[in-house]
């Protein structure tokens, strides 16, 4: 499992240095997710939501840490 999630992590480090054009997919149909996630959020309004609903989850472990 954690073999897993470095390669993830490593994979996110690598798109994070690459150019933004090469990240970023011109309509769905030209992109086949593989996992769950991806899959579920299926339009801009959904991302939106999901993306709120996360920073929402980042502040409430922060202020229970600190």
């Amino acid at each position: 499992m954690k073999e897993k999630i470095q390669e993830r992590i490593n994979q996110v480090r690598h798109l994070a240095t690459t150019p933004t054009k090469v990240n970023v997919v011109k309509s769905a149909d030209s992109f086949r997710a593989s996992d769950s996630l991806s899959k579920s959020i299926r339009n801009s309004k959904e991302a939106d939501v999901f993306l709120a609903e996360l920073d929402a989850a980042i502040k409430v472990a922060r202020t229970k840490k600190n």
